[in-house]
């Protein structure tokens, strides 16, 4: 993927969003904090869930075979649909004790290797067309394509990625519980499995 950020960062001619665009996704990361009307959008995300919000606009060129490899997120997404279509695969979350070391939501990223192979049948599988909605909880891998694009011809696909930042920012109550322990000087960790960790893991391992 080609991302684009703010500032300095943001300058990419259009020429560069084509030539880009021949190799796979071009991103516009935080495009809701500078763009007013996905600015509007933001605000009226925030003042729904009252939580920090966070919004990208994805392009893809049609005929992509993968556009976005298995990952998981932190974020809680809602994926709108805005032009053209884009092939959606969610699947769920496969066993944490499978690769215990992996953080369950940044599968996929980094130095993470995480394939389709490593997932059972899909969740869901849908082409997304204009003015359609998908909601991935955060920590469900997912991956895309624009190559079963149905009726969107020629017509690349455009979505937005608005992403509650719940995990982020520790607003959950196992963050809460983590601190109150903290002022209380007490243990925070669990040794399960002959590692420490916390109540995030253990609530995927199923304990």
């Amino acid at each position: 993927m080609k991302k684009v950020g703010v500032g300095q960062d943001a300058m990419m001619t259009f020429a560069d969003v084509e030539e880009s665009l021949t190799k796979g996704t071009v991103v516009l990361n935080s495009a809701g904090a500078y763009l007013t009307p996905l600015a509007a959008i933001s605000l009226a995300t925030l003042e729904s869930f009252q939580l920090p919000v966070g919004l990208n606009v994805y392009i893809t060129a049609p005929g992509m075979t993968v556009s976005a490899p298995p990952h998981t997120d932190k974020q809680d997404v809602f994926v709108l649909q805005t032009q053209g279509s884009k092939h959606w695969r969610v699947f769920a979350p496969p066993a944490p004790s499978n690769k215990p070391a992996a953080d369950p939501y940044a599968r996929g990223k980094g130095p993470d290797d995480f394939a389709v192979a490593d997932l059972q049948e899909p969740l869901i599988e849908t082409n997304l067309k204009p003015g359609q909605l998908l909601y991935i909880p955060a920590g469900f891998p997912h991956t895309t394509d624009t190559l079963q694009g149905g009726d969107s011809g020629d017509c690349a696909s455009v979505h937005l990625t608005i992403g509650l930042d719940t995990h982020i920012w520790g607003l959950d109550y196992s963050f809460l519980r983590e601190v109150a322990l903290r002022r209380q000087k007490q243990k925070t960790l669990f040794h399960v499995g002959g590692a420490d960790r916390d109540v995030t893991s253990l609530a995927w391992l199923g304990l």
